[in-house]
């Protein structure tokens, strides 16, 4: 009889409190995983780049504008407690947005420390600037586009000479896209609650109140949230979200109603008076297809900055309401070329809301075509052979294109915008300017009366002038509050930027012009700042 060895009995040491637990105590945090951590270093370092090239020079370039300087004019006003304008305020637009420039100014003591007035307001479109990058990260992720392309599509923003320029100035687009892209942000919530669709809508009414414009892309908005919310409550969400939206928006009309200056009457501005003028009596800018319309000319501004990135966008366009993903967002940039495209009254900065979205139109298509090889390989485990055979090669075509537009990046669009980019940060646009403000300082004594362009009217007023004395050329017209005793000759002086001798709507102007003469012109071209000093 053969004996069998036993097995060996493994003895374990006895339990104690030193003993490791290798089970995770519950409610402890996993580790962050490291490539999360390498991604938001990459943004971070992103954003300081962006906000280096955006911050320098920001004050000399470009030239200052009347729109600026009307945004922070009534920014100071509100700021000092005197009125949301430092005229007659008519509804033109919503005042959230300068309240935000205002908030800005208070709390950092802006208008104290900038060169300018208009220097202090762009120190508030630097830090909407980075908002919008960050969120259009996080945007991007949302729409489970790949690190890199989603860091791509933050650098088709952040260095984009047209961005630069239009997102350097005193815009309330400016104010109004980072609350657009939050409350998109928000519409993608991968947990889908109901809270993340009030408070995309609380965002989405915010941008509206900030600038009304942002309202017209609410059919892409409400297709986003729809075609994200539960199969199971999807009316309730979207119904909840846009009622939610339609209340914070409700505001403005509310303050017109409390005010007495909703409807029209004898005496007094009103909502729907100034609505009417800005939908329907408005001047139309032209059909694009016409070469001699403000709009085509405001196109080839705009291309004159930059072509790249928005004919990528429109070529991305077909391919981005095909992917589903990325159709919300294909969806905007839709939307904004066919207002664009109908023929009324185009803004100059409407471009600042699309270009966000254009980035992250031609970064998301990039992403698609770079997991291409991927997704046939998925689809041809899926299928018959038929299919394998198809998808062996199909995604030769797509990685050629990538790599191409890659290499027209590398080679052709990096360099163009480098030397844009250059010239922004170093060349002074805003001597011309400057310049006229300090001979009217130097040379013009305190009691007399200017007619001026609005990008100056805040800092002569800072200056010591009566507010009576300091008049924005447009509200000699257009404002019955603004009376001259003695007509022309009740002024002394104008400065004003490239004047159009041929202006309809502005007779009194007119009027003072033809009985000027320029003493003194400082710049060329559309940029020129001219002196008059009327001839009494």
């Amino acid at each position: 009889m053969t004996l069998v060895d036993e097995p060996a009995i493994l003895e374990l040491p006895p339990f104690s409190d030193a003993t490791p637990v290798l089970r995770q105590p519950v409610g402890a945090r996993r580790p962050i995983p490291r490539r999360r951590v390498y991604a938001f270093c990459a943004l971070l370092i992103l954003l300081a780049a962006a906000a280096v090239v955006h911050a320098r020079g920001m004050s000399r370039s470009p030239i200052r504008i009347d729109d600026e300087g009307t945004y922070v004019a009534q920014a100071y006003w509100v700021q000092t407690w005197r009125g949301l304008a430092h005229y007659t305020y008519w509804y033109d637009h919503p005042q959230l947005g300068w309240l935000q420039i205002a908030a800005w100014t208070g709390m950092t003591a802006a208008f104290d420390r900038a060169p300018n007035a208009v220097a202090a307001g762009r120190e508030a479109m630097l830090v909407a600037k980075l908002a919008s990058c960050a969120l259009l990260y996080l945007l991007a992720r949302r729409m489970r586009m790949r690190v890199p392309f989603a860091l791509a599509a933050v650098a088709l923003l952040a260095f984009n000479p047209l961005a630069l320029d239009f997102q350097r100035r005193v815009f309330l687009d400016n104010v109004a896209t980072p609350w657009l892209l939050a409350a998109f942000v928000l519409a993608l919530s991968p947990k889908r609650r109901l809270f993340a669709a009030a408070g995309a809508a609380v965002c989405f009414g915010v941008a509206v109140l900030s600038k009304e414009t942002v309202l017209v892309v609410l059919p892409a908005f409400a297709y986003v949230l729809w075609r994200h919310g539960d199969v199971r409550n999807r009316k309730f969400f979207v119904t909840v979200a846009l009622v939610t939206a339609a209340i914070v928006v409700g505001i403005y009309p509310l303050y017109a109603v409390l005010n007495g200056e909703f409807i029209p009457g004898g005496g007094h501005v009103s909502l729907l008076s100034s609505a009417k003028w800005q939908l329907f009596e408005r001047p139309s800018s032209g059909s694009l297809l016409d070469a001699s319309s403000d709009a085509r000319n405001l196109l080839s501004n705009w291309l004159s900055y930059d072509r790249w990135l928005l004919v990528g966008a429109m070529l991305c366009l077909p391919f981005g309401l095909a992917v589903r993903r990325l159709r919300g967002v294909a969806l905007v940039v839709a939307i904004q070329i066919g207002i664009l495209l109908r023929g009324g009254y185009v803004p100059y900065p409407y471009v600042i809301a699309v270009l966000p979205f254009a980035a992250l139109l031609v970064a998301g298509i990039s992403d698609t075509l770079w997991s291409s090889k991927a997704w046939l390989a998925r689809r041809s485990t899926q299928a018959g052979s038929r299919f394998r055979s198809v998808a062996r090669h199909a995604w030769v075509p797509a990685w050629a294109a990538l790599f191409t537009a890659v290499a027209v990046g590398a080679f052709f669009v990096a360099p163009a915008w480098a030397d844009h980019l250059r010239g922004e940060m170093t060349v002074d646009r805003d001597a011309p300017m400057r310049h006229a403000q300090g001979w009217v300082e130097a040379n013009v004594r305190r009691d007399a009366v200017l007619v001026v362009d609005d990008a100056l009217w805040l800092d002569l007023f800072r200056d010591g002038r009566n507010r009576e004395d300091v008049i924005w050329f447009y509200k000699l017209d257009l404002d019955p509050a603004v009376k001259l005793a003695h007509g022309w000759r009740s002024v002394d002086y104008l400065i004003l930027t490239a004047f159009d001798p041929d202006s309809k709507g502005v007779p009194r102007l007119l009027e003072v012009v033809r009985h000027s003469r320029v003493v003194e012109t400082y710049g060329t071209g559309p940029e020129a700042v001219s002196i008059y000093e009327v001839q009494k």
